[in-house]
């Protein structure tokens, strides 16, 4: 009965989409449109005791044409389907449909549901093909165009972007192609673009990049607390980022929508230095405005905490907006002429910085996820990794900058992460804290540090090109790892697509006795340290560091058959803390 429901595999793929349908393919797609449901249709006239016809080309074609039933119809026919089954039916028809008697099989009310999700996914992207190419005012222009259907027509419309916090779907970006309103994860998405390019430059230890609900987050607190009501897990977030802020002198990034502070649809760009106690603002509509007071009184409660002195204010430079709905992107561009001193967005070029965020944030989602083979083109040597082979076929997972020429190609799934060695099983519940990550891999620097300089072992071990190159890309993994310990936030739509303001709860879920608070890493991220760890446990074994199961900083004494370096050496180095692998 249950298979009588199911969609024949294949039908998908041949004529609709799947898992391996790029964005590109996606939006062309031609839906079949959806029955009004102001005369309703009884359920019950759906179902049919007559044996279903064989499905020939003819009828497929029908299928992929003929109007479906409203989605509310076909939520009832999904609900009734195993109970009409029993019954005694044996196909369904379009009852919606005058004269239409053709009696299909069961499992066309799956099909009807999933054409109805299909439409719900595909429908923001309708125009923006049109939309690209009226962005072709330049060369320039016309070559970001031709970058950004390249990317479309390589990536899967539905893959996950697991390089970013949100780790939601690549048709989820179509905010940033066209004159659309940005939602908080559009972004954080670009915030989270914005921390990963920070670390490659090697300046993570300057700034700490914060999710748009941090302010938010933190004045929710700050007003708490005057009332005599402190949450415990918030404020010890707080005390982690004023750590880093106050007493390490990072500087906060971050963007801030104004519909709470000043019941205003609008981002605007952040930054504040604890170690000046100051706060710079920017606001695109209005480049002489000041920080709106709520804002600014938040900043100042907080800073009073740490420092005696007086917070100052001063503007951060922001392109001017000339349209009501390009304030997230000039907001990121503003944070990115901070930081790296790029060129303000240009009014006119508001089109063009969206292009090429979007086109930025697809090939950051396909460098985390794509095959070797499926990428070509040149590495940028300034700000990547040495990439060398592998010992026993390992595949380095790095945090190098490259920029690649994508291939087209058609036929298997270039895109699937199936068979790789350090694959994530749990990969959307997130396993590995922050805090945990960043000791063991801190710890096993460390380790390499000791081979080195230690007289207990065979000299070679430890100062060879292989030790070197692991330590390098361990200390890559803990400065990604470092900038995502600051907070993990799960969003809770409110249904207001105007404000685009989402309430967040901070993740403590699976949180000790203690209750301190839970670091998730991105899948990314824990892709990269499973791959770290796993090859820096290879290069113990293959130099003799281990003694059966465990490595020589596991024991806490050896076997008489032990060699006498390895036996001296126990007791006397540090111990690797548990680690989540």
């Amino acid at each position: 009965m249950k298979k009588s429901c199911e969609i024949p595999t294949g039908f998908l793929s041949r004529f609709l989409a799947d898992s391996k349908t790029d964005l590109l393919k996606f939006c062309r797609l031609n839906l079949p449109s959806t029955a009004s449901n102001r005369i309703p249709v009884p359920v019950e006239d759906f179902f049919s005791a007559v044996e279903p016809i064989d499905i020939d080309i003819l009828h497929r074609q029908r299928l992929l044409r003929f109007q479906i039933p409203h989605g509310t119809t076909v939520a009832k026919l999904r609900t009734l389907a195993y109970d009409m089954m029993a019954q005694g039916a044996r196909s369904v028809q379009y009852a919606h449909i005058p004269g239409e008697k053709t009696r299909y099989p069961i499992w066309v009310i799956e099909l009807w549901a999933k054409l109805i999700s299909l439409k719900e996914q595909q429908a923001p992207w309708t125009g923006v093909e049109r939309w690209l190419q009226s962005q072709a005012h330049t060369d320039e222009d016309a070559e970001q165009v031709k970058a950004v259907l390249a990317v479309m027509g390589n990536v899967p419309y539905d893959m996950k972007k697991t390089a970013f916090s949100d780790g939601k779907p690549i048709y989820d970006l179509w905010r940033l192609l066209g004159n659309n309103w940005t939602n908080s994860t559009d972004i954080d998405n670009m915030l989270d673009f914005l921390r990963l390019q920070i670390v490659r430059r090697g300046i993570a230890q300057s700034f700490v990049v914060l999710p748009v609900h941090f302010t938010e987050k933190l004045t929710q607190a700050i007003e708490s607390s005057h009332r005599g009501q402190r949450d415990g897990r918030t404020w010890r977030w707080l005390d982690k980022v004023g750590e880093q802020v106050f007493s390490e002198g990072k500087t906060i990034l971050t963007v801030v929508h104004l519909g709470v502070s000043m019941n205003m649809a609008h981002w605007v760009p952040l930054a504040f230095d604890g170690s000046q106690n100051l706060l710079l603002y920017g606001n695109s509509l209005d480049l002489e405005a000041t920080v709106p007071s709520p804002i600014l009184s938040t900043y100042r409660s907080w800073a009073a905490l740490y420092s005696q002195k007086p917070l100052c204010t001063d503007k951060l430079s922001v392109a001017t907006q000339q349209d009501g709905h390009s304030c997230g992107p000039l907001a990121a561009n503003a944070l990115r002429n901070f930081v790296f001193n790029d060129p303000l967005v240009e009014s006119s070029r508001v089109g063009f910085e969206r292009m090429k965020i979007f086109h930025e944030i697809v090939l950051e989602t396909l460098c985390h996820q794509v095959k070797p083979g499926l990428i070509d083109g040149q590495i940028n040597d300034s700000d990547s990794t040495t990439d060398r082979k592998r010992k026993q076929g390992e595949e380095k997972v790095s945090y190098s900058t490259k920029r690649f020429k994508l291939k087209c190609k058609q036929g298997e799934d270039e895109f699937s992460d199936e068979g790789s060695p350090y694959d994530d099983q749990d990969e959307e519940e997130g396993a590995i804290m922050g805090k945990n990550g960043y000791a063991v891999v801190d710890a096993a620097i460390q380790l390499i540090e000791e081979l080195q300089i230690t007289d207990k072992i065979p000299t070679h071990i430890g100062g060879d090109a292989e030790a070197k190159e692991v330590k390098k890309e361990l200390r890559e993994i803990n400065e990604v790892i470092q900038s995502e310990r600051i907070i993990q936030v799960e969003e809770e739509d409110n249904g207001d697509e105007i404000d685009e303001v989402d309430g967040v709860d901070i993740i403590e879920d699976g949180a000790d006795d203690e209750g301190d608070l839970i670091e998730e890493l991105s899948p990314a991220t824990r892709k990269a340290y499973r791959a770290g760890m796993k090859r820096f446990e290879n290069y113990l074994k293959l130099n003799g560091l281990y003694v059966g199961s465990k490595s020589i900083f596991e024991l806490e004494d050896a076997p008489q058959d032990t060699p006498i370096w390895i036996r001296t050496w126990i007791g006397t180095t540090i111990q690797m803390p548990a680690a989540h692998l």
